[in-house]
């Protein structure tokens, strides 16, 4: 079992998160709706590491 509070690079790593990702271009991000139906959700700026 991992510890509890694991950090990488200042950003806590939640139950059941993959990791880090770098974006090196301005990204599109999708996700699902209700309906299961892809939707935009906003746009990652280059440099940007959102938690996966």
């Amino acid at each position: 079992m991992p510890a509890k509070n694991l950090l990488i690079k200042k950003n806590q790593i939640k139950r059941n998160q993959i990791g880090r990702v770098k974006t090196e271009k301005p990204t599109n991000p999708w996700g699902r709706d209700e309906n299961g139906k892809l939707t935009f959700v906003r746009v990652l700026k280059p440099g940007e590491t959102p938690l996966v």
